[in-house]
C-alpha cells in the first residue's frame, strides 16, 4: 500500500513539473545520440554518416519521446488537455445549449447543497461538545401512564451516580425563570440550573472568565452566573466588562464569572446558567429529601469501551432495583423505566423526518434535471452527427469520442455546480430561520468544506448520470466508416422523457398532500377566538411572593386592567392558546365515587388555573353550566370546569355537573361547567383531558395577562407595562404577542415544509415539460421531409397538429402511470407529516394528474405549432 502511495505521489509530481522532465529528456535524448554519433565516428564513419546512423539506429527522437511520455502519462494529460480546449471551443460556439445545462444544473445541484447543508449541519455534524459520541441523555418512563420523558429527583440522581457501572460524570440540568436587576428595567432571564462538573461533561471551556467549580455548590458559596454566548452578545453588545458584574436575583447578589462560547440551545433556550446551590428550589433541603419531587433532566457520559445497549442493560436494572426498594413511589400498575438516548439524537429528534423529506426531494429535483441534461445532450449529438463522423473516419476510437462527451459533460457539472452553491448560499438564511424552529442546532448550519465537497462530489455524480446516455447513442462504425456512429436516440430520449414526468409528478403528489394538510390546519377550529388578543408573560418573584400577596396582585391587576378604556375583557391564567413556551400540567384525577380500574390506563388531565372572565377572553365556548366567578375565591367551596374531551372521558354518557374531582392532593372540586376544546399547545394536537380551576383557589407565580382590547392590542402594549410596573416597579414583563401571532407562528414550520416541497414540484414539472417540448420539437425537427410530404398530399395542419400531441400526450399518459405507481408508495413515508389528509387522498391524486396532463399539452402543442408552420416546398427540397 506504502508503495503504491508513494508512486502516486511520484506520478503526480511528475506531471506537475513537466517543463523539467521535457528539459531532462532532450538533454537525456541529446546525450545518448552524441554517444552513439560518437561510436560510429571511431568505426571511420564521417560525422554526417555516423549522425544519421545513430538516429536510424534509435528509432527517431519523436518516437522514443512518446514511449517514455507514455510510461510517465503524459500521454493521458495531453488527451485531457486536447479535450478540455476542444469542448471549451465547442461550448463557446453554443452558448444556448451550454447556459440551458449550466441553469438547469445549478437548479438542481444548488437545491441539493442548500438541504445538505441543513442535514450535515444539524444530523451529520459532531457535536460541538468535547467526545460528544458518548453522551446520552435520560429519561424516566411510567408506561403504565403511557409518559415517556419524565424529570428525576435528586434521590433517584444519587442512586444513578452511586450504582451505574456503565455511565460516568451523571450530572443534572433543570431550567427556571428569574427576575434579574441591575441591568435597567427588570429582565426575566431563563436561568439553567446545573451541576458544577456540568460544562467540563460537556468538555466546554468558558470563552470569558471561569466555569463552574466544586465549590460553587457549597451552601454558604458565593452566588454565581455563567451567561450565554447569545444572551451576552444581544443584551450586553459583547461586552467583555460584565464578568465579575453583580446582579439581584431573588434576593440576592450574583456575580457574573464567565462567558459561554456559542453552543446549541439545549435542552433550553437559557439565558444565564447557575449551579444548584443558588436555586432556592434545588437547595431546599426538603425538597432534596423527597424521592417523588422530580424537576431535573440527566445527562451522562458513557464509559470508554461501553455502547448504548449496555447503558439501556445497566439503567434497567437500576430501574427495578428501585420499584423493588420503593413500590409506594413506584406502582406496580404504572410501571417505572429509565431510558438512555445519544445526545446527538436526541437534539435531532423532531428535525429528521422533515429534512430528511426535503433531501429527499431534492434528489428527485436533480434526478429530473440530469435527466433533461442528458436529453438535451442527446439532441445536441444528433445535431453534431456530421463531426463526429468525420472525427471516426479519421481514426478517433468510440471510447475516445465517449471521453470527448464526457469531458464535455464534466466542464458544464462543474459550471453548474459552482453556480449551484452561489445559489444555496443566498438561501441559507432562510433555511437556518426555517430549521431554528425544529433543533437547537440550526446556528451550525453553514457552506463549510463538508458542504462544498458535497458540491463538487455532486458535480462528478451529475456529469456522469448525465453523460451517460449520450454515451449509450455511441456506437463503433463498419470498418468501411459508412455507417452513422449515433443510434437508438429516439428510444433513449423518450425513455428519459418519461422517467421526468414521472419523478415530478410523485413530487406534486407530494407536495400537493403537504398544502391539503396545511389548508386543513389553517381551518382546524382552535376553540378560541385569536381576534384583538394580546397575552403577556408575568413571573412573579419567588421570594417576595406567598399564596396570599400572588392572589392580591392578580386582583389588582385584573382591576386596573379592567378600567382601560379599550379593554373590553382581562384575565390571567397559566397558559395562553398556542404559547410556544408553555406545556401541559397533567396530573392524575381521581372521579368521586369511581373505582378506577387498575387493569386500563389511570385517568390523567391537564390543569389550568384561571380567573374569571378568561373562556369570554379569549373567546372559548361554555358548552353548559356556569363560568367562574370573583366569588370563587380562596374562600369559598373548591370548584372546577373542565373542556369536553375531559367530560366525556370521566363521565361517559353523563352529565358532569355537579360531580367532584381531585388531583394527588386530594382536594376535591365540584364540577360546575364544561368548555369547549382549545387547543392549547399546537393546531395539530388531539385536545386532552382538561380541567379549569379558579387563579383565587390555586394561585400561580408564573401566569399570562390576557387582554382583549376594542382595537390593535399591540397598541397598549405599554400603558399595560406601566400598569403592571406601577403595582411593582421590579416586576419583568415577557413573551408579550398577541393571540394571532401565536396562530401564525404555529403554523409557520408546516408551511415552510409545504412551500419548500411546493416550489421543488413545481421546478420539476417546469424541467419537465420543457423536457418534454424539446423531444417532440427534435422530433419534428428530424421529420421534417415526411411532415412535408404529408402536408402536400393534402393532410390538414390540424391533423398533423393532433398527431403530434398524440405522441406528446402519449409520452405524458406513460410518466403519468408510473408516477401514480411511485407515488402510491413514495407518500406513505408523509403519513406522519400530515394533518388530517390520507397519503391516498383521491381528490390531491385527481388533480395533480390533471395539472401534469395539462402542463404535457401545453409543452406538445408547441412542437404542434412548429409542425404546422413547416413549408412543404422547403422541406422537400431538403435532403
Amino acid at each position: 500500500m506504502l508503495r503504491r502511495l508513494r508512486f502516486a505521489v511520484a506520478r503526480v509530481s511528475s506531471l506537475l513539473e513537466r517543463g523539467r522532465f521535457e528539459s531532462d529528456l532532450d538533454d537525456e535524448l541529446r546525450f545518448h545520440l552524441e554517444m552513439e554519433t560518437e561510436k560510429n565516428q571511431k568505426l571511420g564513419m564521417r560525422f554526417e554518416e555516423a549522425r544519421a546512423r545513430a538516429v536510424r539506429s534509435f528509432g527517431g527522437t519523436i518516437r522514443v519521446k512518446d514511449e517514455v511520455r507514455c510510461l510517465r502519462g503524459y500521454d493521458r494529460l495531453d488527451a485531457l488537455w486536447r479535450d478540455l480546449r476542444y469542448g471549451a471551443r465547442s461550448l463557446v460556439q453554443s452558448p444556448g445549449f451550454a447556459g440551458a445545462v449550466v441553469l438547469t444544473l445549478s437548479l438542481g445541484i444548488g437545491a441539493n447543497t442548500a438541504i445538505f447543508s441543513v442535514v450535515y449541519g444539524i444530523i451529520v455534524k459532531p457535536l460541538p461538545y468535547g467526545g460528544g459520541s458518548r453522551l446520552v441523555a435520560l429519561d424516566r418512563r411510567v408506561p403504565g401512564l403511557k409518559l415517556d420523558s419524565l424529570p428525576f429527583s435528586v434521590r433517584e440522581i444519587d442512586e444513578l451516580r452511586e450504582k451505574s457501572i456503565t455511565l460516568e460524570s451523571i450530572v443534572e440540568y433543570h431550567t427556571m425563570p428569574f427576575i434579574l436587576l441591575g441591568a435597567g428595567e427588570p429582565e426575566r432571564v431563563q436561568t439553567g440550573v446545573v451541576s458544577a462538573s456540568y460544562f467540563e461533561v460537556l468538555s466546554v471551556t468558558p470563552l470569558l472568565g471561569r466555569g463552574f467549580v466544586p465549590a460553587d455548590e457549597s451552601p454558604d458559596a458565593e452566588p454565581v452566573l455563567l451567561l450565554t454566548h447569545d444572551y451576552w452578545r444581544e443584551r450586553y453588545a459583547s461586552d467583555p466588562e460584565v464578568v465579575g458584574r453583580l446582579f439581584e436575583m431573588n434576593d440576592r447578589a450574583h456575580r457574573v464569572v464567565g462567558v459561554l462560547p456559542p453552543l446549541p440551545r439545549y435542552p433550553d433556550g437559557n439565558d444565564v446558567f447557575m449551579p444548584i446551590s443558588a436555586c432556592p428550589f434545588r437547595s431546599d433541603e426538603g425538597f432534596v429529601a423527597d424521592r417523588t419531587d422530580r424537576m431535573m433532566s440527566v445527562l451522562a457520559r458513557m464509559k470508554s469501551n461501553t455502547t448504548l445497549a449496555d447503558v439501556r442493560r445497566d439503567l434497567a436494572a437500576i430501574a427495578a432495583e428501585q420499584r423493588r426498594a420503593n413500590p409506594v413511589a413506584y406502582p406496580s400498575s404504572r410501571g417505572h423505566a429509565i431510558e438512555a438516548t445519544l445526545l446527538k439524537d436526541e437534539l435531532t429528534l423532531r428535525a429528521r423526518p422533515t429534512f430528511f423529506l426535503l433531501l429527499a426531494t431534492a434528489g428527485f429535483v436533480l434526478l429530473i434535471a440530469c435527466a433533461n441534461v442528458a436529453n438535451i445532450h442527446l439532441s445536441r449529438l444528433l445535431r453534431r452527427g456530421p463531426e463526429l463522423a468525420l472525427r471516426s473516419a479519421i481514426g478517433a476510437s468510440r471510447g475516445r469520442i465517449v471521453c470527448q462527451l464526457l469531458t464535455e459533460s464534466t466542464m458544464l457539472s462543474l459550471a453548474g455546480g459552482a453556480l449551484g452553491v452561489v445559489l444555496a448560499w443566498l438561501g441559507l438564511d432562510l433555511l437556518v430561520g426555517f430549521a431554528s424552529r425544529l433543533s437547537p442546532r440550526a446556528s451550525e448550519i453553514g457552506l463549510d468544506g463538508n458542504v462544498l465537497s458535497f458540491a463538487l462530489a455532486l458535480s462528478f455524480v451529475t456529469a456522469a448520470a448525465s453523460g451517460a446516455f449520450p454515451a449509450l447513442a455511441i456506437r463503433s462504425p463498419r470498418q468501411d466508416r459508412s455507417w452513422p456512429i449515433i443510434h437508438r436516440a429516439p428510444a433513449l430520449r423518450a425513455v428519459l422523457v418519461v422517467a421526468e414526468l414521472a419523478l415530478s409528478l410523485t413530487l406534486l403528489v407530494g407536495a400537493g398532500l403537504m398544502l391539503r394538510s396545511v389548508a386543513s390546519l389553517e381551518g382546524v377550529d382552535a376553540g378560541y377566538r385569536p381576534q384583538r388578543v394580546l397575552g403577556m408573560l408575568l413571573d412573579l418573584d419567588w421570594s417576595r411572593y406567598d399564596r396570599d400577596r400572588i392572589r392580591d396582585f392578580h386582583r389588582l391587576l385584573l382591576d386596573r386592567v379592567g378600567e382601560h378604556a379599550d379593554v373590553i375583557s382581562v384575565a390571567v391564567g397559566r397558559t395562553v392558546p398556542l404559547d410556544s413556551a408553555a406545556a401541559p400540567l397533567t396530573t392524575l384525577v381521581n372521579v368521586e365515587g369511581c373505582q378506577h380500574d387498575r387493569g386500563g390506563p389511570d385517568p390523567m388531565a391537564d390543569v389550568h388555573s384561571v380567573s374569571e372572565d378568561y373562556f369570554e377572553t379569549i373567546g372559548a365556548h361554555l358548552v353548559r353550566g356556569r363560568g367562574f366567578s370573583r366569588s370563587d375565591d380562596h374562600t369559598a367551596p373548591m370548584v372546577a370546569i373542565l373542556n369536553l374531551t375531559a367530560a366525556r372521558r370521566l363521565w361517559p354518557g353523563e352529565d358532569p355537573i355537579g360531580r367532584r374531582v381531585s388531583g394527588p392532593d386530594g382536594l376535591w372540586h365540584t364540577v360546575v361547567g364544561v368548555v369547549g376544546d382549545v387547543r392549547h399547545y399546537g393546531l395539530d394536537t388531539v385536545p386532552a383531558p382538561s380541567i379549569y380551576v379558579p387563579i383565587a383557589q390555586t394561585p400561580l407565580r408564573v401566569a399570562n395577562l390576557v387582554v382583549r382590547t376594542k382595537t390593535d392590542p399591540t397598541h397598549l402594549i405599554q400603558d399595560l407595562k406601566g400598569i403592571v410596573h406601577a403595582l411593582d416597579p421590579a416586576q419583568a414583563v415577557s413573551h408579550i404577542q398577541t393571540l394571532e401571532e401565536a396562530r401564525h407562528q404555529d403554523l409557520t414550520p408546516p408551511k415552510l415544509t409545504s412551500s419548500l416541497l411546493a416550489i421543488f414540484a413545481a421546478l420539476a414539472l417546469l424541467i419537465a415539460a420543457f423536457g418534454l417540448g424539446g423531444t417532440l420539437m427534435l422530433e419534428v425537427s428530424a421529420r421534417t421531409r415526411e411532415l412535408g410530404v404529408r402536408l402536400a398530399l393534402g393532410a390538414s395542419p390540424a391533423r398533423l397538429r393532433v398527431m403530434v400531441l398524440r405522441e406528446g400526450i402519449a409520452l405524458a399518459i406513460a410518466g403519468l402511470s408510473l408516477g401514480l405507481g411511485s407515488s402510491l408508495i413514495s407518500a406513505r413515508q408523509l403519513q406522519d407529516l400530515l394533518f388530517e389528509t390520507e397519503p391516498h387522498d383521491p381528490l390531491t391524486l385527481v388533480t395533480v394528474s390533471v395539472l401534469m396532463l395539462g402542463v404535457a399539452a401545453i409543452a406538445s402543442s408547441w412542437a404542434a405549432r412548429r409542425a404546422t408552420a413547416i413549408d412543404p416546398l422547403t422541406a422537400l427540397r431538403s435532403e
